[in-house]
């Protein structure tokens, strides 16, 4: 069976590159078109992608939506869309419905976040979509509130799937390749600087004194470039007395993957780096965790 699974898989962003990989191993025996808004391969280890033109001419049997925080009708930022900015996101999920709709299809929503609210003619698609599904599942409630609205008894809200990252990511990536080397102790951190509202100077001492606590250096990495994430890492860094490590341009997948498994706590706000940290590493004695409006 042929698959269409849309997503921001054609970005260097950690977590969504994982969802194809995730998807293949769950579904073994079936064949997979992974699909996003540019196409390509962002990391020699990220499953090769084509856009939604490419993906016309093939033949294919169902079509999923997700994971990743991909339904919005608004216009995006990213550097990387900045050629398709007024569709990119729109084309992961209605782009997608219609298509299976068109061709008669299963379409399956498989717990996908939900950015903003749907209003006007996002809404009524939504709608069509709610009603549409074979399945439609969403990785917290309020995502499945602001989709579904008055049809959320249509929708399930399951975990994010990288959830299964602990028993389907070891076979499908080399975890061996620490770029650190096993002498160092270190701890992982990764700053977005939305979330750095106390300013650079207060984190940059909180993340000394932690350095001081675990007896560990710092490193700072950079999960999602396709967000600026190296941008903070230079700031920071130059402000820092704890001699941090940086790993500002990521060779690959397996190497974000074994830095968190390898260190001694992760410090954060990616959920995805969270998820690594708790469910894969089976040598951590501590992990520390700020998602939401702030770190530290």
């Amino acid at each position: 069976m042929n698959l269409a699974h849309f997503g921001t898989f054609d970005v260097q962003n950690f977590g969504d590159c994982l969802f194809p990989h995730i998807i293949e191993a769950r579904l073994p025996n079936h064949n997979f078109f992974h699909v996003s808004p540019v196409g390509g391969s962002p990391w020699p280890d990220a499953l090769t992608t084509m856009s939604i033109e490419e993906l016309r001419d093939k033949s294919i049997d169902g079509v999923v939506i997700g994971g990743g925080n991909i339904i919005s009708a608004s216009r995006t930022s990213l550097k990387d869309y900045r050629l398709v900015s007024t569709h990119a996101y729109p084309t992961l999920w209605a782009g997608a419905a219609q298509l299976a709709i068109e061709r008669d299809i299963p379409l399956v929503i498989n717990a996908p976040g939900v950015m903003d609210s749907m209003h006007g003619l996002a809404s009524e698609v939504a709608r069509i979509i709610v009603n549409s599904s074979q399945y439609i599942a969403f990785r917290d409630q309020r995502s499945s509130a602001l989709f579904c609205r008055d049809l959320q008894a249509k929708a399930k809200v399951i975990p994010d799937t990288v959830l299964e990252a602990a028993r389907l990511l070891p076979k499908r990536l080399d975890l061996s390749n620490n770029v650190f080397g096993k002498s160092e102790r270190i701890f992982v951190v990764h700053l977005k600087e939305r979330n750095v509202i106390k300013g650079l100077d207060y984190v940059a001492k909180k993340l000394d004194f932690i350095a001081k606590k675990l007896e560990a250096r710092p490193v700072l990495v950079a999960i999602g470039r396709c967000h600026n994430d190296e941008e903070i890492i230079y700031s920071i860094k130059s402000k820092m007395q704890s001699s941090p490590l940086i790993l500002d341009e990521p060779n690959s997948l397996s190497e974000i993957v074994s830095s968190i498994i390898s260190s001694v706590a992760y410090v954060g706000s990616s959920m995805h780096g969270f998820i690594i940290a708790k469910e894969i590493s089976h040598y951590m004695k501590k992990t520390a965790l700020s998602y939401g409006s702030h770190i530290l």
